[in-house]
């Protein structure tokens, strides 16, 4: 995988997280305050993807180590799969679903998506790379306690 690509796999990785909080917020309608949380992740996701795209814009060329790319590769494949799986759970009636198990599982993706950002991608590049990586890391962990938050409202 290039570094293009890798970073391609990051947008898609944080296009799918917006995608689930998309459906979550059209799940929880009824429930003012999980659909404007869900609906404020989702504008954040789709910011962190925006800012993906212009870095990658700078980063005319730029290669990574062929093992570190692999191995980013190996990671977004990995949870674009769930990501995937998780937004057609969503899209079917999630059957017995509560919103805390709904939560948690949520919890538990942008837990992997934190991990990506800061170990992989922010480990593996320039300066610019890891100020950005690092700064969408940062905005996960908030994440992840916004939704320890819900999962006690809920």
């Amino acid at each position: 995988m290039t570094t293009e690509e890798c970073f391609e796999a990051a947008v898609q990785v944080e296009n799918l997280m917006r995608d689930v909080y998309v459906r979550l917020a059209e799940r929880y309608a009824g429930e003012a305050t999980l659909k404007e949380m869900f609906l404020r992740l989702a504008e954040e996701e789709e910011q962190h993807a925006h800012r993906i795209r212009l870095l990658a814009r700078t980063q005319l060329g730029g290669a990574w180590a062929s093992a570190a790319a692999e191995r980013i590769s190996r990671d977004l494949g990995s949870m674009s799969a769930d990501l995937l799986k998780m937004v057609e759970d969503l899209e079917a009636e999630w059957s017995g679903g509560s919103a805390r198990d709904v939560l948690r599982r949520v919890m538990d993706a942008e837990n992997r998506c934190a991990s990506i950002h800061a170990e992989e991608l922010a480990s593996s590049a320039d300066i610019d790379v890891q100020m950005l990586f690092w700064s969408l890391s940062k905005q996960d962990v908030r994440h992840k306690e916004l939704l320890e938050r819900a999962i006690v409202a809920a």
